[in-house]
């Protein structure tokens, strides 16, 4: 691994540095970039995946609870995704300006922080779980799977931060490998822990979904291992040295902020509205919201390579302006977006044909299953023009640009999404179709606007 991510370092810095670019080098290159960190988050949202399925055969009060209780978990998560945005960003720059100090400096930093925040976020996480539950509006079914998982999972979020935040640096360094790696031996350890913990096997007993979630700890735990082992002297581009010290930088820190706080603005009210949205979706009942999260669970799959897209587009802009080469970093946005549109096409068309039995996977319910696929059908209409907009809100987050991006996610959300979702469900009884029909509006019109403000080229001059 070490040998080919040292060969992808050069072919980079060689395609930033050349004068002349043929097509068939920047698409190889892009790729090259690109399908590791693709791969990546497809195992991680995998994780996930698998929980949900695995707990599917209960009942779909659990698919709810899990479905539930993942949401107000992303919501909790934003912070760490915003700095690990801007963690992404710094490191690039300083790689790109081929400044180690600089970069593991940054890496050091947004360590300390992650875990600080963590600790804080799992512990008031811990003891709101229940009112959080009570006000998006589940039922004592929905409760009694829901509260256990949702204790367990955000106990242990500071586990989730950590490897968040030193992928974020990896990534920034261009080290989309090292993460993939680590996701794949995540995955296939996460498989074994549900299937000990969920059903009662080798001698442990059937913890129901508390088993889905002390299974997913545990999976983060291990991942947390391997990550920080990565950060050793000399194992990674960039590094963590214990013989230093905490060595706080509030310089640094700041800058992290800096950049990475539109980005937390933009996710909480993103998460927010998503819980508002949510609790709509729950007044529908228990079966449609099993469906309508089924749904979303497989559609969060189909995300996951154009959100893998955007991530290597932020590494290319970041590395590419550090490098004082910004034309050379907008023709690897382009050709990230052409890739992303073209594999998601695929993506929506497998969805369409194949939505009954995709759901079928997760639940035998006869009424959850027709709901269901007529959710993945929808969804796959999405899948498009979301692909555009996720590789280049990456690109822009990537130079710095992280304001933007927030602009547009709150307005559409709050002044799109949300607002037809209640018309359609609060007076025009459309249902689960109304709802789809909002989330389409919202994701096309955000990458509207998102490829506007990118052809405008005002992220090139982005101080960071």
């Amino acid at each position: 691994m070490a040998t080919g991510q040292a060969r992808l370092r050069d072919d980079l810095k060689e395609a930033l540095a050349a004068e002349t670019l043929a097509p068939s080098q920047l698409r190889r290159t892009a790729l090259a970039l690109a399908w590791p960190s693709v791969l990546d988050n497809v195992l991680q949202s995998l994780v996930n995946m698998v929980a949900l399925i695995m707990v599917g055969h209960l009942s779909p009060a659990a698919i709810a609870a899990v479905g539930a209780s993942n949401q107000v978990m992303n919501l909790a998560l934003t912070v760490f995704m915003a700095l690990a945005i801007g963690t992404t960003a710094l490191v690039a720059r300083h790689v790109g300006a081929e400044d180690q100090k600089g970069a593991d400096l940054v890496t050091r930093q947004s360590l300390w922080v992650s875990i600080a925040l963590g600790l804080g976020v799992g512990a008031v996480g811990v003891a709101l779980a229940r009112p959080i539950l009570t006000a998006l509006g589940a039922d004592a079914d929905v409760m009694r799977y829901g509260l256990p998982f949702l204790r367990i999972s955000l106990g242990t979020i500071v586990l989730a931060s950590i490897g968040i935040m030193v992928s974020a640096a990896l990534r920034g360094a261009g080290d989309m490998r090292t993460p993939l790696a680590i996701n794949v031996i995540a995955n296939v350890a996460n498989f074994g822990f549900l299937w000990v913990l969920i059903n009662g096997h080798l001698g442990f007993p059937a913890m129901g979904v508390a088993g889905a979630a002390l299974g997913t700890a545990l999976t983060r735990l291990l991942s947390t291992v391997m990550y920080l082992s990565r950060l050793i002297p000399g194992r990674s581009r960039v590094q963590v040295s214990l013989s230093k010290g905490i060595g706080l930088d509030f310089g640094v820190m700041g800058r992290l902020f800096r950049v990475g706080m539109p980005s937390a603005i933009e996710q909480a009210f993103m998460q927010f509205g998503m819980l508002v949205f949510i609790k709509l979706v729950i007044g529908l009942g228990t079966k449609v919201y099993a469906a309508h999260m089924i749904g979303t669970n497989v559609t969060a799959l189909a995300f996951q390579p154009g959100i893998g897209l955007g991530t290597a587009c932020a590494t290319m802009i970041g590395q590419g302006l550090g490098a004082k080469r910004p034309d050379r970093a907008e023709l690897f946005a382009r050709e990230t977006v052409k890739m992303a549109f073209f594999l998601m096409t695929g993506v929506a068309a497998t969805y369409f044909a194949f939505s009954g039995l995709i759901v079928r996977v997760y639940t035998q319910d006869l009424a959850v299953i027709a709901t269901g696929a007529l959710i993945l059908k929808m969804s796959a209409l999405v899948q498009p023009g979301n692909s555009v907009g996720n590789v280049l809100s990456g690109g822009l987050r990537g130079a710095g640009d992280t304001k933007w991006p927030m602009y547009v996610t709150i307005l559409c959300l709050y002044a799109i999404r949300l607002p037809v979702t209640y018309l359609v469900v609060q007076y025009l009884h459309f249902g689960i179709v109304g709802i789809w029909a909002a989330i389409f509006l919202d994701m096309n019109f955000r990458a509207f606007l998102i490829g506007r403000r990118f052809l405008g080229g005002r992220w090139k001059e982005v101080a960071v």
